[in-house]
């Protein structure tokens, strides 16, 4: 394959670009000025269909793309497809789902951020592989010339533009590669702006579901524990523990062990955010009175477009009366191992749990739960937790 590369459009003193606008034969100022503002609109309201329609029109293209992507995700931040022509729809989804087997594709990823690239008109495919790719994807969508630029290439970001024509089609001139030249660092400030407002809509939503959340004690919190949002639930509780302080806007555990276990899961469950993993972890602190849980968690998917997250978790709070255990235990008639068994529930342990560290068959636990809901006269754990905050 034989690819024309073009210097860098960031090379281009300001100078140069309005000297090569006057000798541009088909694009006036006044057309380059509308795409430049159509492309700053597009990265605030997330529609880039007029300026990629537009884009296509002065470049005599038969199609326009635009994607962005980040590297630890699967599906694009942004892939917009626009065409002159009808094709079929499972064209598209294939040409989605196998992207990196493109061999436009594959000789791009050689180019640094801010290269233009013109792939010449006549491909030289060496693989039966890349036959097979043009004739199946490339060929139904109309795509044997191309001219495009790389216009983000970092570790947070990877994202291009590129205009096709077909193979009876005029090649692509210097006036077509210099409109290209003159837009990429306009699309490259658009999608630095369109990440932005991604990511500050998305502190927007979580603000909102934190702030209004009026049943749970919720915060967000970084990856050092330092607290970015707090619900006026969790400052009352917070306020009210002997186990809670705020300092320096940080959330401090005064158990030392559970300090540690803090902050090493807020690191871990940040360092995640962003990447699609739902996970979390919890930690109680008993006392004869009252206990106090602590939940760490990923911040869920609030958005199919946007794959950007803060690099914070959501930590939640409860706290409540500890039940009176030697009035359980004499109330329900509960056996010493009955009432461990129950304790160790109300302490969030799983079954698989207590039987691994106590050495206890899970069968034999199986048969002492069904013991106490009997006692208990309930059939869930739920119920048997509500029947014993009755005795707290």
């Amino acid at each position: 394959m034989r690819t024309k590369w073009l210097h860098s459009s960031n090379e281009l003193s300001l100078s140069l670009m309005l000297d090569k606008i006057e000798k541009n034969k088909f694009v006036s100022p006044k057309e380059l000025s509308r795409l430049i503002g159509l492309i700053y609109t597009s990265a605030w309201n997330n529609d880039w269909a007029e300026a990629l329609s537009f884009l296509m029109h002065l470049s005599g293209s038969n199609k326009a793309m635009l994607v962005l992507s980040i590297p630890s995700q699967h599906q694009p931040l942004i892939m917009e497809f626009h065409t002159n022509f009808d094709y079929e729809p499972d064209v598209l989804a294939r040409y989605s789902a196998t992207t990196a087997q493109d061999p436009y594709y594959q000789q791009s990823l050689v180019f640094s951020e801010g290269d233009c690239i013109c792939f010449d008109k006549q491909l030289v495919i060496q693989t039966v592989a890349h036959q097979t790719y043009q004739n199946e994807v490339l060929s139904p969508l109309n795509a044997h010339q191309i001219l495009g630029a790389v216009l983000l290439r970092n570790t947070i970001a990877d994202a291009y533009v590129s205009v096709n024509r077909g193979e009876l089609d005029l090649p692509y001139s210097e006036d077509d590669i210099l409109l290209i030249e003159m837009l990429v660092p306009h699309f490259q400030q658009a999608l630095k702006m369109f990440m932005s407002l991604q990511l500050y809509r998305e502190y927007l939503s979580i603000s909102q579901r934190v702030i209004e959340q009026n049943s749970e004690a919720l915060l967000v919190c970084d990856k050092d524990a330092a607290v970015h949002l707090c619900n006026p639930v969790a400052r009352q509780l917070i306020e009210r523990s002997p186990w809670l302080e705020m300092h320096d806007n940080t959330l401090q555990i005064t158990k030392q062990s559970l300090s540690t276990w803090f902050k090493s899961k807020c690191a871990k469950v940040a360092s995640k955010c962003g990447q699609g993993i739902n996970f979390g972890f919890s930690e109680t602190i008993d006392t004869t009175s009252e206990h106090l849980t602590i939940s760490v968690n990923a911040l869920s998917q609030t958005s199919t477009r946007s794959e950007i997250k803060l690099a914070c978790c959501l930590v939640t709070l409860s706290c409540g009366n500890v039940p009176n255990w030697q009035l359980v235990k004499l109330n329900f008639k509960l056996t010493a191992s009955e009432l461990s068994l129950v304790q160790n529930l109300y302490s969030k342990m799983k079954l698989k749990a207590i039987s691994q560290r106590d050495g206890v068959s899970y069968n034999t636990l199986r048969s002492h739960l069904k013991s106490v809901f009997r006692k208990t006269q309930v059939s869930s754990q739920s119920e048997l937790f509500i029947r014993l905050m009755e005795l707290s």
